[in-house]
């Protein structure tokens, strides 16, 4: 980490001796003839002072394109770097800290360091006039990243992580790690995990700020627009809290609906295996035939049967051989006394550790009735050849266990797979990843490392964010390009990089949890932009009272936002041909900037 700070410091020394240099070749020698100068734009600019002024009167700057384009590129190298290092302590803080917290929280705002940095400096600095002018540099870092994250990068991930797709059941998957159709526009692509859809309204719905802002060019009461952004700018950072709340509040609420889902699938579970093990045993069926009632006689030999002792309880080990025996497993690889223990916490009312007849009997027929069973069970046909009687109860299990899997699958566990004895009893097979935690040795030596990234990522974008907005407006004087066109497309490919490295490295992985990772993160980024950075930038619009003439960049990135929102809300399986779609709709949004400022006279 410490060769970062040396390889900008000789940069910069390498950029102070080039300006220097380059300015030497600009004033007048002995020799030569005083040249008069012209009325000028950029020289009236240079006898005020405001060309070229030192940033911190340390970082050098350059009037002249090629030493603006050295110094563009050596801040921007300074931004990448400060993208990496808030990437790498982020990723160092999910090892040691509660991943809803990190992961959920803190990445995503950390990532937004190096652009709320160059808004912030853009619009604080100078005089209103300046101000008014540098602002756009702000607003083009905000809407650039916006459109980039949705577009280009949105489009890489989809090619990078593509899998063959196959057809199940009227519907298209991707098969994990594998890829042997190519490119194949329609045959290929990704599928995405139910919780990222969600994420991706949440974008749809963090437009409202850049709509709120716009009602006064809307209604033609363009008098109102410091109200406005007043309102948009507290819309944006009550959006914010809000997002912020959701993410440290999903994986709590996730385990909830997964417990919830486990302890149906495990109600369902246990009436099945139960009724297909009494006619197993010819004891008769374990339900009355459409009364939703049990066969107390029936559930009565159960119990006695496993009450090896006869002492009319059952203790926790005969509760686990009697959940082992009828074949009770489920996805979530519970061991038997696991298992028993959880049955003894819901039927022992008693808390004596045994379950009497009584406590049995309310047990099983509270998780009948909390079933809400519809179909009618035949109780008098023979068990034979005839496997329909235990129908229902398999179509309530699986129907439970696909609810659960539809959980699970954020959580990379992987769906068991069942087998069926000659005897009807199902056994369920489950793989399930080991996750390493580090030693507590090691902890504080990654809380100090990932600390020590963090803080110096923070320290160089707040650095760098000055020498970086001046410069990218010295380039815009000597080039004549406008400094939004120049922030919009420069700019957050600097700052955007920690977004780019995560990104593409979980989508190569070409697993389904993985490239559900990239959109979610891409997504959360853009709602960070459109709430943080928004409510930032509408912010110092209103304290500084600069005018509103950012219609058309927030329009584009209202646009971008919905579009792409669409359809990650839309579609769980993405083909490749989209990735072209969203490749496409960058141009067209600078595109449209251009028409709507310069030929229809939106500034």
């Amino acid at each position: 980490m410490w060769r970062t700070p040396v390889v900008l410091l000789l940069l910069v020394c390498c950029a102070q001796e080039l300006a220097r240099v380059s300015s030497s070749h600009d004033r007048p020698s002995a020799e030569r003839p005083m040249q008069v100068e012209t009325a000028d734009p950029l020289s009236l600019l240079r006898r005020e002072g405001k060309a070229c002024q030192e940033s911190y009167g340390i970082f050098p700057c350059s009037e002249k394109l090629g030493g603006s384009v050295f110094l563009l590129i050596v801040y921007s190298y300074a931004f990448v770097k400060a993208a990496q290092l808030l990437l790498n302590g982020s990723e160092l803080l999910l090892e040691i800290a509660h991943p809803g917290i990190v992961g959920g929280l803190c990445l995503p705002i950390i990532c937004t360091i190096p652009d709320a940095a160059v808004i912030l400096v853009s619009g604080i600095f100078g005089d209103k006039e300046t101000a008014q002018s540098q602002v756009m540099i702000g607003m083009g870092v905000l809407a650039g990243s916006t459109v980039l994250l949705l577009t280009m990068l949105w489009g890489t991930a989809l090619i990078v992580g593509r899998c063959d797709l196959y057809e199940i059941n009227g519907h298209k998957y991707a098969r994990e790690k594998t890829l042997t159709k190519g490119f194949h526009l329609t045959e290929t692509g990704v599928t995405l995990t139910k919780q990222t859809t969600y994420v991706a309204w949440i974008l749809v719905l963090s437009v409202l700020p850049c709509i709120v802002v716009q009602l006064p060019q809307i209604l033609g009461a363009p008098a109102l627009s410091r109200v406005f952004v007043i309102i948009g700018s507290a819309m944006a950072f009550l959006g914010f809290v809000a997002y912020c709340v959701y993410q440290v509040m999903t994986p709590w609420i996730q385990q909830v609906m997964v417990d919830w889902h486990r302890h149906r699938y495990r109600r369902s579970h246990a009436l099945h295996r139960a009724h297909i093990y009494s006619r197993q045993k010819r004891w008769g069926d374990l339900l009355l035939n459409g009364e939703k009632l049990l066969n107390y006689e029936v559930l009565r030999r159960l119990f006695h049967f496993f009450d090896q002792n006869g002492d009319g309880l059952l203790s926790e080990r005969e509760l686990k051989n009697f959940i082992k025996t009828i074949g009770l497993t489920h996805d979530s690889n519970i061991p038997e006394g696991l298992e028993a223990k959880i049955w003894m916490e819901e039927f022992d009312h008693e808390r004596d550790g045994k379950l009497s007849l009584v406590e049995f009997e309310e047990g099983m027929a509270n998780w009948l009735n909390s079933s809400k069973l519809g179909l009618e069970f035949v109780k008098h046909r023979s068990f034979k050849g005839d496997r329909t009687t235990s129908g229902h109860w398999a179509e309530i299990a699986k129907e439970a266990q696909s609810s659960l899997y539809a959980l699970l699958e954020d959580e990379e566990v992987h769906a068991p797979e069942d087998t069926e004895d000659p005897n009807g009893v199902t056994t369920t097979i489950q793989e399930v990843d080991v996750v390493e935690e580090p030693p507590p040795s090691t902890l504080g030596g990654i809380l100090v490392t990932a600390t020590a990234c963090l803080l110096g990522g923070m320290a160089l974008a707040c650095i760098f964010a000055a020498p970086l907005v001046d410069t990218i407006d010295d380039f815009s004087r000597a080039s004549h390009i406008p400094a939004f066109f120049v922030s919009f497309v420069v700019t957050p490919i600097a700052t955007s990089s920690s977004e780019v490295i995560s990104s593409i490295t979980f989508a190569s992985k070409k697993q389904k949890r993985g490239i559900s990772v990239t959109y979610s993160q891409l997504y959360g980024s853009v709602v960070l932009n459109n709430t943080l950075c928004l409510g930032l930038f509408l912010a110092i619009v209103a304290a500084r009272g600069l005018v509103w003439d950012f219609s058309a960049e927030v329009l584009i990135m209202a646009l971008a936002t919905m579009a792409m929102g669409c359809v990650g809300g839309i579609f769980t399986t993405i083909p490749l041909f989209m990735a072209f779609g969203a490749f496409l709709l960058y141009p067209l949004s600078l595109g449209l900037v251009v028409l709507l400022n310069q030929y229809l006279g939106w500034h």
